[in-house]
């Protein structure tokens, strides 16, 4: 059955729609401002107008005489902690206004009839490249997206570990300094104040507001061999290889996929990531392979949810 999944990505400043075909490729991608500043409801039904907007216009190019495309579900990637049993949103950051509560699955089957899946973004983007990526053919999988903060997802036997209540793969927030930085969840110390995006720009502006050197600019000073940023670069990318031994030493996975921001081509970050993991894990786990993601153009989101919602289906059909 080569029938697609209209995949939606939903995130703090785009919103990224598609057809998403058994193989993993995409057709049909558009994208549209978020405006999150709207708020909740403001989005929610943004992303149902865009649906089916989306529908209609994708027949129409596809010369049907029908008056749209007839997905057979709607895989939803969405920023914020999901229950993935009810499609609600548990909690979102106020990168997304009035988000938390969001019943995404019953609003958007209600107004479109259609069966309709939804999923954290960062699990989305690890089951994207788990499945049609950098971890094709892999079954244990520890997966960390580090940009403006730190996520994670845990693949086990080809599944999704979600844990009790749905919430494993918050990896940002292990704490290697328990009297360290403060973090924006409460406790001190999460790797994400050492490692993420924010983390390299604060240490290297020193706390001078007159600076506003950006992580990318500080990538490209250091790729140019300016010392003092290559030393900001190279310590986060050391802290992030201490944290992520003591993870790889209890789950022992097959690989470690590394994406976001920070690691699209920072070669220095990476190394110094598997320099430390190296130095320092067991032994079984010292040659474990950390390699960044391969699906390109933004689109493992759109993938990886629909790979959500082909799970359900298979799971409904068996």
């Amino acid at each position: 059955m080569n029938d697609p999944i209209l995949s939606v990505d939903i995130g703090a400043s785009k919103i990224a729609v598609g057809l998403v075909y058994p193989d993993g490729s995409v057709d049909h991608r558009k994208e549209t401002p978020t405006e999150a500043h709207k708020g909740g409801e403001s989005l929610m039904v943004k992303v149902i107008n865009l649906c089916r907007a989306f529908i209609i216009e994708v027949g129409q190019e596809k010369g049907s005489s029908a008056p749209g495309i007839n997905p057979i579900s709607i895989g939803i990637s969405s920023a914020g902690q999901i229950d993935d049993s009810t499609g609600t949103v548990i909690f979102a950051t106020e990168n997304l206004p009035g988000w938390t509560g969001m019943d995404i699955k019953g609003r958007i089957e209600s107004a479109l009839g259609i069966e309709t899946y939804v999923e954290n973004d960062v699990n989305c983007l690890a089951l994207g490249e788990a499945n049609f990526g950098a971890g094709k053919g892999n079954k244990h999988i520890l997966f960390l997206a580090v940009g403006t903060g730190i996520g994670g997802a845990i693949i086990i036997d080809g599944k999704l570990y979600r844990g009790w209540k749905g919430s494993a793969g918050e990896l940002g927030h292990i704490t290697i300094d328990y009297q360290g930085n403060l973090c924006n969840c409460g406790s001190r110390g999460c790797i994400e104040m050492y490692a993420s995006g924010p983390a390299i720009e604060k240490a290297y502006n020193k706390g001078d507001k007159g600076k506003q050197i950006t992580c990318k600019e500080i990538t490209s000073f250091a790729q140019a061999g300016d010392k003092y940023a290559l030393s900001v670069i190279t310590s986060a990318g050391k802290y992030l290889g201490i944290c992520l031994f003591g993870i790889l030493n209890l789950l022992n996975p097959e690989m470690v996929i590394l994406g976001g921001g920070v690691l699209s081509t920072n070669d220095i970050y990476l190394n110094a990531v598997r320099q430390a993991v190296a130095q320092n894990a067991l032994g079984p786990m010292k040659d474990t392979p950390i390699i960044r993601t391969q699906l390109k153009g933004n689109i493992a989101n759109l993938v990886g949810a629909a790979v959500v919602s082909r799970q359900h289906l298979n799971k409904m059909s068996s």
